[in-house]
């Protein structure tokens, strides 16, 4: 599983290691259906403040065309990044669910 990172702003190194701790703890058990991880860090309102910290984490899932897609925006950048983290760990667990569920279908001809 590869992890990139960008951020508009600053991202210190610390941060980064916070990430890619936080993002191995929520889908490590994917490991083998997950390719790649692109996490983008944004301050939406940039110094004016408020509740604007956003964390989009893009996920590519083996054998999916869509790749799986979280985004949230916290006032608190940590908090959006475990909130963001914790999402794409269900969608991708659903995500992976669906494909089994599609597979083990009896498949109907005519």
């Amino acid at each position: 599983m590869k992890i990139a990172i960008t951020s508009k702003s600053e991202c210190t190194g610390e941060l980064r290691e916070y990430i890619q701790r936080r993002l191995a703890f929520a889908l490590s058990r994917f490991a083998g259906a997950v390719q790649t991880v692109d996490v983008l860090l944004d301050d939406v309102n940039g110094p004016r403040g408020g509740v604007d910290q956003r964390c989009r984490l893009i996920v590519k899932v083996k054998r999916e065309a869509n790749p799986v897609v979280c985004d949230t925006t916290h006032e608190d950048l940590r908090t959006a990044i475990d909130l963001t983290s914790g999402r794409a760990s269900r969608t991708v667990a659903r995500t992976l669910d669906r494909r089994l569920e599609r597979r083990n279908q009896p498949s109907i001809r005519h």
